[in-house]
């Protein structure tokens, strides 16, 4: 995977260039760290490192939105006039929580479903007429 380049970021993530780099890389870092069973469904290095900006893209977005600055995020679900009052809701399927929260989360959770899941691949030493069972998950 390509080495974090917060200038590139910003680029891709316009809404974030007022960020400092340093607090950048250090969100990247957490970024691999809670999205490395999903970055590691996608075999490419390219991709990879695509999906864990948006990975980032999505932390960022959470972050914000847990401070009361951020964006609001689903179909609206209820809304009061009097004293201003919304609610919003995205249906989605137990544990897909945490992704939902944003619309970053959001597609990373479909391209998991276009993805299919992980995919289990046999390790070349398992074809030669015995099992070892050293094949893996992923890639």
């Amino acid at each position: 995977m390509q080495k974090f380049d917060p200038e590139d970021f910003k680029l891709r993530y316009p809404q974030f260039k007022g960020l400092a780099n340093d607090y950048l890389t250090s969100q990247y870092q957490l970024a691999l760290i809670l999205g490395a069973t999903v970055i590691g469904v996608f075999c490419n290095k390219d991709v990879q490192y695509l999906i864990s900006l948006l990975v980032l893209a999505h932390i960022l977005t959470v972050f914000a939105q847990s401070g009361g600055s951020g964006t609001a995020i689903g179909r609206v679900a209820s809304v009061t006039e009097g004293s201003i009052s919304a609610s919003f809701n995205t249906a989605v399927k137990a544990g897909d929580e945490f992704w939902a929260q944003s619309q970053f989360g959001l597609i990373i959770l479909q391209l998991l479903r276009n993805r299919g899941g992980a995919t289990y691949v046999a390790h070349p030493a398992d074809l030669g007429g015995y099992l070892n069972y050293s094949g893996y998950y992923g890639c």
